[in-house]
């Protein structure tokens, strides 16, 4: 397998909880690639992405995600204005959960939905 691929995305709120609820009470821990991609890569602020991780009611997209490796991982789009989304990538693992990436785009989060045939509408 190469790359990502997207296996569910979520935007019914029942959905969304059921995910939330599933990761909440672990403890989070930053990758080195988080640092790498997100902070130093893309310039995101350490402190918004701690701040805004916890406002679960933002969040109005989860997509789930194998990963190259692998592994399953969850990209939780928080609606921070009309036309801002806060992407936050995580890997949940049996005792924690990986925080891997974080993406601050100025694109409204109903761009990145994903149609059961894997196309945007």
């Amino acid at each position: 397998m190469t790359g990502d691929e997207i296996i569910g995305s979520y935007t019914k709120e029942e959905d969304i909880q059921k995910i939330i609820d599933s990761i909440k009470s672990k403890p989070i821990e930053k990758t080195k690639h988080f640092y790498n991609s997100a902070i130093y890569g893309r310039d995101v602020d350490e402190e918004f992405i701690d701040e805004t991780f916890h406002k679960f009611n933002l969040v109005r997209l989860i997509n789930k995600r194998r990963h190259e490796k692998g592994d399953i991982g969850y990209d939780f789009y928080y609606e921070i204005s009309k036309s801002r989304t806060l992407i936050i990538c995580l890997i949940p693992l049996k005792d924690k959960i990986l925080m891997i990436n974080a993406i601050d785009r100025k694109r409204k989060w109903q761009d990145s939905i994903i149609s059961s045939s894997n196309k945007r509408f």
